[in-house]
């Protein structure tokens, strides 16, 4: 190793073995500083000699410690004088070599060493007076122990840059500021920043604390400062009768809040409105109303008090105000609704007072009615009031309305009852009132609020009482709407079959192909079979989903599911004959109908397999049941059973006795 003095430090050169060429190629470092700045930047040139052939490599490797000189390197150069520049870090020493390849020759310089070494720094400017409270003026100069150092400073709080103002002499201040100086001197670092708050103080210091509050007047303003962060400003006014208050602060510059104590009281705040921030830009302003008489005590301070103020203003205004009349109430409260009568009582909170009232809808005045005791209401009425009192100022006018409920309109039926039918009948029911709800039943009561909601007309296969009743909120319930109607035809009672051969009920289908039958009561109840007994048989049944399949030319997936419930009507009439009994006429299948979806077995009345005969017999026998089997009704277990039917909330079998208690409706 040896080493090489370069410019103005000592270049620590590490020689190192470098492969003999034949061509005795040489790097020289012309320029590399010995020392840079933290951060600064390191400018290496050098030139290249001997060898042949093409240059292909050639920059500078650079790191730290020694054994890692190639952690970095800067860009190739080609163009000469050869120069490499890179950011030297910010303390430490690095070291540095050329790297070159020449004619496919690599080579490089010696290792060089460089220190980082910060400049020295200009001494931080001093203040003479020292910042202190003064209270008219102040004069300033700054002073900085490094010769041929710059200062400069400035006064809106920011800090000095190389281009803010040179200070050239003693500075006076007549208001709060805050002082910025730092000094600068081309070689060396800028100084820190010296700081200092002169600040003014007013008139009213001290008054930190309510104890040391000092007094305003209304229409007085005075001139103050929050003159350093944490400072507050105490001051109390007293009134002696109830008045409106307008509390004011403003100024140049600043941000300030304001809180109100009282009335005697420095710790308690007073009735709402008693905190201001930002009322009028960032000034604070409290504005009350009304205050009763009293001493109050308001602070103000900088907003978050963290910082000053230089100045400030600070006004009062007291404008007396005259008590006005508390303003009447009604009990119960209005609007209101009721039904018949209602009973109003009216009150005033300030005692004393006279209420006067009016129910023409005409304000009160001082020569209305007298309120003397409660008003009893039979119609829609506006009750206004209004309290007087000698040296006060009447009170507002109260005015409420008490309204009679009018009735919602009685439902109507269309067709209108009563009415007849054989099959079936639809009505529609309607209220003349927009909105109403109409609710309705079918058993017999009438309807509440918690009866069917009416939503489209309904349909009636048997003789029923229809009852409606319409609602509305706000109105009276419309009286109830009742009509009857009525299907003449009457249900007689089917019993189960007294036939020998009938074993079993599974044997019911071949009963019936070999005219097995059952008994059909009369409809009067004698019991004998005479003119009387001029009948319509009814009968109704519900199709087995199971057995669907058992329909002449029918597969199970041919009805919809949704009649698996629907029952079959079908309609005989009898020929009254005292000697022969009844006769009932042919029935095909063409005369029964799915009653639900309107279904009709339409075009199956002539082929014989489809075609019931129910014959002729003495004693009012007939087939009916078996009929109702070969239609694909099975049988259960109970031999009293008849068929499935509809008319119960669940698909079951009825039996005699329960099909009796169908009969009269």
């Amino acid at each position: 190793m040896k080493t090489k003095t370069l410019g103005f430090g000592v270049w620590a050169i590490l020689a190192l073995l470098i492969p003999a060429v034949a061509s005795a190629q040489t790097i020289s470092v012309t320029s590399c500083p010995a020392t840079v700045a933290p951060g600064g930047t390191v400018t290496v040139t050098w030139s290249i000699s001997g060898g042949t052939g093409s240059l292909t490599h050639n920059h500078v490797h650079y790191g730290y410690p020694l054994s890692a000189v190639n952690q970095y390197y800067t860009a190739h150069t080609y163009t000469t004088p050869y120069c490499a520049s890179f950011t030297a870090p910010a303390s430490g020493t690095f070291y540095l070599k050329v790297d070159a390849i020449k004619g496919g020759k690599a080579f490089q310089s010696v290792i060089y060493t460089v220190r980082v070494v910060a400049p020295p720094t200009v001494s931080t400017p001093t203040f003479s007076p020292v910042p202190q409270t003064f209270s008219s003026t102040i004069k300033v100069s700054i002073v900085c122990a490094t010769t041929g150092a710059t200062i400069r400073y400035t006064t809106n709080g920011t800090d000095p840059t190389s281009s803010s103002t040179v200070y050239s002499g003693p500075l006076t201040f007549s208001a709060s500021t805050t002082l910025k100086a730092r000094a600068f001197k081309s070689g060396m670092t800028d100084s820190a920043v010296a700081t200092g708050v002169y600040t003014k103080s007013d008139a009213y210091e001290v008054d930190d604390t309510p104890a040391q509050a000092k007094t305003i007047t209304s229409g007085q303003t005075q001139n103050r400062s929050i003159h350093a962060s944490g400072n507050v400003d105490w001051v109390k006014f007293t009134l002696t009768q109830t008045s409106a208050v307008a509390i004011d602060t403003n100024g140049a510059s600043g941000d300030n809040e304001m809180w109100l104590y009282g009335p005697n009281s420095s710790t308690s705040l007073a009735p709402a409105p008693n905190y201001s921030d930002d009322a009028h830009g960032l000034w604070a302003k409290i504005v009350h109303p009304s205050l009763p008489p009293g001493t109050y005590y308001f602070k103000i301070q900088e907003y978050n008090n963290d910082g000053t103020i230089p100045s400030y203003t600070l006004s009062l205004t007291v404008t007396p105000v005259v008590q006005q009349v508390a303003t009447p109430t009604f009990n119960p409260t209005a609007p209101r609704t009721f039904a018949s009568t209602i009973t109003v009582s009216i009150a005033c909170a300030t005692t004393g007072a006279t209420i006067r009232y009016t129910t023409n809808g005409t304000d009160p005045t001082s020569s209305s009615a007298i309120y003397t005791s409660p008003l009893t209401f039979s119609a829609t009425t506006t009750l206004k009031a209004r309290a007087f009192k000698s040296g006060m100022t009447d009170s507002a006018v109260a005015s409420g309305t008490y309204t009679k409920l009018g009735s919602v309109a009685t439902p109507t039926f269309s067709p209108a009852p009563p009415q007849t039918f054989t099959s079936t009948i639809t009505v529609s029911i309607a209220c003349a009132t927009t909105g109403a709800t109409i609710r309705y039943t079918t058993n017999g009561t009438d309807p509440t609020s918690s009866s069917t909601v009416y939503s489209g007309p309904l349909t009636f296969s048997a003789t029923t009482t229809l009852k409606a009743r319409a609602f509305k909120s706000g109105l009276t319930d419309s009286a109830v709407s009742s009509g009857t109607y009525a299907n003449p035809v009457k249900y007689v009672t089917l019993t189960r079959s007294n036939h020998p051969s009938l074993t079993s009920p599974n044997s019911a289908q071949n009963l019936f192909n070999t005219g097995a039958q059952l008994l059909l009561s009369d409809d009067d109840g004698t019991g004998t079979g005479d003119t009387n007994d001029d009948v319509s048989l009814d009968v109704r049944f519900t199709i087995n989903t199971a057995t669907r399949a058992t329909f002449p030319d029918q597969s199970a997936t041919s009805f919809p599911a949704a009649e698996r419930y629907n029952y079959a009507l079908a309609i005989y009439n009898d020929i009254p004959n005292d000697t022969a009994g009844m006769q009932l006429l042919n029935a095909t299948f063409a005369q029964v109908k799915q009653v639900n979806s309107g279904y009709d077995f339409t075009g199956w009345s002539n082929s014989a397999n489809r075609t019931l005969i129910l014959t002729q017999v003495a004693n009012r026998q007939t087939a009916i049941h078996e009929w109702g089997h070969n239609c694909g009704l099975p049988h259960r277990s109970d031999p009293a059973a008849i068929m499935y039917d509809t008319w119960s909330s669940t698909k079951n079998e009825i039996n005699t006795t329960e099909r009796t208690a169908m009969s009269n409706y």
